[in-house]
This record gives C-alpha cells, structure tokens and sequence, in this order.
C-alpha cells in the first residue's frame, strides 16, 4: 500500500521568509507498507535460506524463505505460496513465532524520499514434501540448507536473526528485535543505495 504526499514550496513573495530567488518546487514523500510472511524451517541443526537478490550488483543477501502477502489471501497461505516459489518444497506451518516490524527511509532523489514500513510475520515451518530448486524471474535467485552455526559467516537479513531469537525465547507478546549489524541499523538511506525495500521485508 503507498500513500503520496506532496510539499510545495511557493515563490518568495509568497512567503517573507523564502528568499525571492526560490522558484516554485515540488517533493514527493511516499508512504510505503508491506506486509509478508515468512517462514523458518530447521532441520537436523541446518536452516533453510533463500538468497534475496536486490538492485544493483552487490546487493545479494541471504534471508527467510517468504514474501509479500497478495491482497486478501492469508499470511498462513501466502508463507506456504512463497516457499514454494522460492525453495520447490512444500512446507506445514506448525506455529505462528511472532511478528518484526522495520522502518526506513530512502531518497529517490528527484523522485522524492519512500518512507518505508515493513511488517514481517514470522512462522515456524516444517519440510514436508517437493524437492529444492531455485527460483526464476523473481526476487531470489537460490535456495540452500546451512549449518547453524554457519549463518554469522553469511551475508544474511537481520529477520534471519529476529526469527532464531523468536524460536530461542518464545516471547509472550511475539515481538521480534534484533541486534542489527551496523550497516542494517540506518534509518536513512541516500540515493546511491538501494532503491527498494531491504532484504526480506
């Protein structure tokens, strides 16, 4: 869902405090909500991962098999679409771990700033069927199992962490938080980083 907003900043007459030479300018802020759900399937102490494949060249990075839910379809549906598409297995959802909630900003430029919000819901899941294959023409590009304790090494989606802790605690209120690392902790982003939502939104 996205809702525009637009500041207009009038020529200096009409305003004493804007110098004359202001000319008539127009920014776009964007509201942008997404909600996905996504799941996390351990099995025999390895976790099944899909790798995000974001623009640019360098903007690959591994995080929960999932994704954005379609207008009315069901978050416990569309988690078991979305690994599907992006990992061939079938899954069965066994609990609802809880929700995460992200919120950043990105400078399009001319094109204004996206105020972005993220709603992740997050479930635990168990492979039941089809076999591993890689997703096509969509937003991951593999799907791979790694041994717990491999995923530090990896360059992966701060949900990947919010979901184990989640899995570890079982907190009360399902509220997910992460320690972030220090390139996933700005709220604001510039032009010349990515232009869509972060990895695993």
């Amino acid at each position: 869902m996205e809702v525009v907003f637009t500041l207009v900043l009038m020529p200096g007459s009409w305003h004493p405090r804007l110098p004359s030479a202001v000319r008539m300018v127009s920014v776009e802020i964007t509201k942008q909500l997404r909600v996905a759900a996504y799941a996390l399937c351990v099995r025999d102490g390895r976790i099944l991962l899909s790798r995000w494949v974001g623009p640019g060249t360098n903007n690959k990075r591994w995080t929960l098999p999932g994704g954005g839910i379609d207008h009315g379809e069901d978050p416990y549906e569309a988690v078991i679409r979305e690994v599907d598409e992006e990992t061939g297995y079938a899954i069965e959802v066994r609990r609802l771990l809880g929700v995460h909630t992200i919120r950043r900003i990105f400078d399009r430029g001319a094109d204004g700033e996206v105020d972005f919000h993220g709603l992740r819901i997050i479930y635990e899941a168990e492979v039941v069927g089809g076999e591993l294959r890689f997703e096509v023409d969509g937003s991951s590009d593999r799907a791979e199992w790694f041994d717990l304790a491999d995923v530090a090494g990896l360059r992966h989606s701060d949900q990947v962490d919010v979901a184990l802790e989640l899995a570890r605690t079982s907190p009360p209120d399902g509220r997910g938080e992460a320690a972030l690392p220090s390139d996933e902790r700005l709220t604001r982003e510039g032009p010349a980083a990515r232009t869509g939502p972060p990895p695993g939104s």
